[in-house]
């Protein structure tokens, strides 16, 4: 979802595969064959070549001046880690400048040359695994380590080797680049090629270190004969989201820089969605795939572990594939929710907040969350919805901004995704409803609706003059104007008179009779329904990554001893209080005197702090509190590359479930129904052209019945199963006691 406003307002980068690596807002890294390309607002302002570390460290260190810049990002841009960065710079300091250009290459030399390049890319094209490369060196007297063989490899395949190697070597799914980080590992890849660690990388490795029987390459295969394949009716989503070109998305969101294979995408993807479908809420839930049967449903060799799955979905987030996935993926599902409208009708979006509560021991920012009635650690994600109450796309935002700063930018990303010319409407709540906000969509272009903040004028019933039907009861309308104040103008005010005689106002921009403004806003308890479900179904508050990073010492936060300050002066008059009526009640001369004493007490305690509360500001830059060093933040790269899955897998639930919900006894069950479908074990038959499941999923007689219907609906949509180049289609149907 190409967008330059949300690259602008959001700050942070939204670009396609293959395009530029942003570090700021308005500065970005392109690299090509041969180089690299440094870009400051559209400008060209530097080129280096691949392996010219000196042009590279030179523009580095000019560029990191810049204090909007993010060192973080600048240093991933430029393909460096953030601690070379820091040492330049403590090294330009101290040394100056000449001793950058000058810098010599550190460690021991390196062992693989060409020679012996030329020798190990040899005996792989014989065929040879990699413990068989280094037996064959190590017989003569050629000391070198599996990594390094490994990485040899990794180009080799990445030029094509694969394609050279005896039939036997190459995987029956005609897959061309596969495991080429094989012995290596994903944590010394990152290493090797200087692109940081994953957000978990931490977890990830002290997990790899403790599953010694985990094989380091996963290695796919072709799809299998099986008898009584557990979980495989998971292949029903793997179908629907590769025919929505979710894998495709993938793809192109890693690019080819991070030396991802296609089939070890394939593979991480398919593992992960299919711990998600059997209720899983995480990639730890992987390890419940391992059965007798894994290799087949997974078409693999032997079950990955979830650290392998983690540490690849974790590569394939960083240098920003996350969030490309993310809003390549956005972009299909907003496209699909303006295809359901009409022309006569404006595509509808939800967009509110949601809070993850954070139970961790790190310290991070607090937020409002509504369901606990009070602030908590954690991170507030911006999330839009359709009308339908299907998820869409989100933003993190661990400073928990106002719904009124993000929402204009993401009603930008919807129309810059949908073309100037569409009509958008954007439901959300009272939180939004100040006048500022609203002439600002109002005077951009986008039609909106929501609830009225109180207090607002209460109408007498003769006022409401037209009414509509809701069901059984019916509801009065006076549609009238309000004026926003202050010259912002007037907006459309629709008041509603429900039927136990309360007023309810809505304010809108919109065309729309006042029947339909109802039914919208009234729609938008599926957006907060959405989060449950999510949340329970899906894992939408898992963590998911638990590495951290710290907050920039000059970030602006809530000032904590002015919240402190605060408290501590909202207690002494609540103290004071207590102190008052007991001392009304007293009638002994000296118990009289002890409480008066301590109100004095307490009275001289409030007082001076009410003078020390001008002096200490509300907000201060976190340098200047007693959280400087402690304050830190969760990368949410990871876990936006997760979400994304989720967001897919709930609309492939919700898709799914209109068609199997017709059919059931009762239809709210129709999500129950699809989830024992998908943890269903199968037998399955591959010939040249299909691929069929014989699925026998738990359930009541009517409910088989309806699966069965079902089952023949979707074989009628010719799904194929992602990473199959023979494209032959999944047929289904239920077992029955003659053919099971």
């Amino acid at each position: 979802m190409p967008t330059k406003t949300l690259q602008r307002d959001l700050d942070i980068p939204l670009s396609m595969p293959g395009s530029p690596r942003w570090f700021s807002a308005y500065g970005c890294t392109v690299t090509g064959e041969t180089h690299v390309e440094v870009f400051i607002a559209g400008s060209l302002i530097g080129v280096f070549e691949h392996g010219d570390r000196a042009s590279r460290d030179v523009l580095l260190l000019g560029v990191s001046e810049d204090r909007t810049v993010r060192r973080g990002k600048l240093a991933a841009a430029f393909g460096v880690s953030a601690e070379l960065l820091r040492q330049l710079r403590n090294k330009r300091e101290v040394e100056g400048l000449e001793s950058i250009v000058h810098r010599q290459r550190v460690g021991a030399p390196r062992k693989c040359t060409a020679k012996l390049r030329k020798r190990i890319e040899g005996m792989l094209d014989e065929g040879h695994t990699i413990d068989q490369v280094q037996r064959k060196l190590k017989r003569g007297r050629v000391r070198v380590s599996r990594a390094l063989v490994g990485f040899v490899r990794s180009d080799w395949a990445m030029r094509g080797g694969l394609s050279k190697a005896p039939a036997g070597q190459v995987p029956a799914d005609g897959v061309t680049v596969h495991e080429a980080a094989a012995g290596v590992g994903v944590q010394g890849r990152l290493a090797i090629e200087g692109t940081g660690n994953p957000p978990d990388s931490t977890v990830s490795a002290r997990s790899e270190e403790a599953d010694s029987n985990e094989p380091r390459t996963v290695v796919p295969t072709a799809v299998q004969d099986g008898e009584s394949v557990q979980h495989a009716g998971v292949w029903l989503l793997l179908g629907l989201l590769d025919s929505w070109g979710i894998y495709d998305v993938a793809r192109e969101a890693v690019g080819s820089h991070l030396r991802i294979g296609a089939s070890t995408l394939r593979i991480a993807l398919d593992a992960a969605i299919a711990a998600f479908a059997i209720g899983e809420r995480s990639v730890e839930g992987v390890r419940r795939l391992r059965t007798a049967t894994a290799a087949v449903l997974l078409r693999v060799r032997q079950c990955p572990s979830a650290p392998w799955v983690r540490s690849v979905l974790a590569r394939a987030a960083s240098a920003d594939g996350g969030v490309r996935f993310h809003f390549g993926v956005a972009g299909h599902f907003i496209a699909e929710a303006n295809a359901r409208g009409s022309e006569l009708r404006p595509a509808v979006f939800y967009v509110d907040n949601h809070m993850r509560p954070y139970t961790g021991h790190h310290t991070v920012r607090t937020g409002w969350r509504m369901q606990d009635r009070r602030a908590r650690p954690g991170v507030s994600d911006y999330w839009v919805h359709d009308e339908d109450g299907r998820p869409i796309m989100r933003i993190d935002v661990p400073d928990h901004g106002s719904l009124t700063q993000w929402l204009p930018a993401l009603a930008d990303g919807l129309r810059e995704a949908l073309g100037p010319d569409a009509r958008i409407l954007v439901g959300f709540d009272r939180a939004g409803a100040f006048p500022e906000h609203l002439a600002g969509l109002r005077n951009t272009g986008f039609e909106f609706v929501t609830y009225e903040r109180k207090p607002y004028p209460q109408l007498r019933h003769g006022a409401f003059d037209t009414t509509f039907a809701d069901g059984e009861e019916t509801i009065g309308v006076c549609d009238a104007r309000c004026n926003l104040g202050k010259g912002r103008g007037r907006v459309r005010r629709v008041s509603l008179l429900m039927p136990d005689g309360h007023q309810v106002n809505l304010l809108a921009i919109s065309e729309l009779d006042p029947e339909s403004l109802y039914r919208i806003a009234r729609g938008r308890w599926r957006q907060e329904n959405g989060f449950k479900h999510e949340n329970q179904r899906w894992g939408l508050n898992q963590l998911d990554g638990r590495a951290t990073v710290t907050v920039p010492p000059e970030t602006v936060i809530p000032n904590p001893a002015r919240r402190r300050l605060d408290r501590a002066i909202g207690m002494a008059r609540h103290q004071e209080g207590a102190l008052r009526c007991k001392l009304e009640a007293a009638t002994k001369r000296e118990t009289r005197a002890a409480l008066q004493q301590q109100i004095n007490e307490v009275v001289a305690r409030r007082d001076t702090w009410i003078a020390q509360r001008p002096h200490i500001p509300t907000h201060a830059p976190l340098m200047d509190t007693d959280l400087a060093g402690k304050l830190v933040r969760h990368p949410g790269e990871y876990k936006m590359f997760l979400d994304t899955l989720r967001v897919a897998l709930a609309n492939a639930e919700s898709e799914l479930a209109a068609l199997v919900g017709p059919l059931l006894p009762r239809s709210a069950e129709a999500k129950k129904v699809l989830a024992n479908l998908f943890s269903a074990p199968a037998q399955v038959s591959v010939s040249r052209i299909r691929i069929t499941l014989t699925l026998t999923p738990a359930g009541t007689v009517p409910e088989l019945d309806a699966i069965s219907v079902f089952l023949e609906q979707c074989s009628a949509m010719n799904f194929s199963l992602p990473g199959d180049n023979s494209l032959r289609t999944l047929a289904f149907r239920l077992s029955t006691p003659n053919n099971s």
